[in-house]
């Protein structure tokens, strides 16, 4: 069984042994575009943020990366997962509860990658998940709940980088987390 399987974090990427320049961004989108239909503009939005993504704790907000079409069979998830292997300690949590991802995010560095993001949001701002990912956009706002057998109040840091592919999510989330 692989780390996904088990619904753990992939390893960190191998550093490149060597100093890279700029044009390194340039050959990432352009290999984006020729795989993926996506415009050379959003292509750059995916990169860069992948780059944001592996060292998302250098800066005080995490905007979320939404990848999103008005219907199935778009290459929303082909897109997601392109992206999740270009970005560092990435987690597949599309079937992840709102529970383990604050569990997740408090325990260790990680980059939630969250497909089929609509059934999670099916009800415009109305989930748990909208409060943990709104929080967990600016760094040192901490995620309360119980925790234990006596339910203890506890502050969870929750702070992480997340993508999410879905249908109609500017439909489906709440207007605080689209301007994530």
């Amino acid at each position: 069984m692989n780390a996904q399987q088990k619904n753990e974090p992939i390893g960190q990427i191998e550093q490149w042994p060597e100093p890279v320049d700029a044009s390194c961004i340039d050959d990432a989108v352009h290999d984006l575009v020729k795989h993926v239909l996506i415009s050379e503009e959003n292509a750059y939005k995916c990169v860069l943020w992948s780059g944001h993504a592996d060292m998302y704790e250098a800066w005080d907000k995490s905007p979320r990366l939404l990848l999103t079409a008005p219907m199935k069979a778009c290459g929303k998830s082909t897109l997601l997962n392109v992206v999740a292997h270009m970005t560092d300690r990435r987690l597949e949590a599309g079937s992840c509860t709102p529970a383990a991802f604050v569990n997740y995010a408090a325990k260790q560095r990680q980059v939630f990658f969250i497909d089929e993001a609509d059934a999670i949001f099916s009800k415009r701002g109305s989930t748990e998940m909208t409060t943990v990912l709104n929080v967990g956009y600016e760094q040192g706002k901490p995620y309360h709940k119980t925790s234990g057998d006596n339910h203890d109040p506890k502050a969870f840091p929750v702070y992480s980088a997340a993508a999410l592919a879905g249908i109609g999510l500017e439909t489906k989330m709440s207007d605080t987390t689209l301007s994530r």
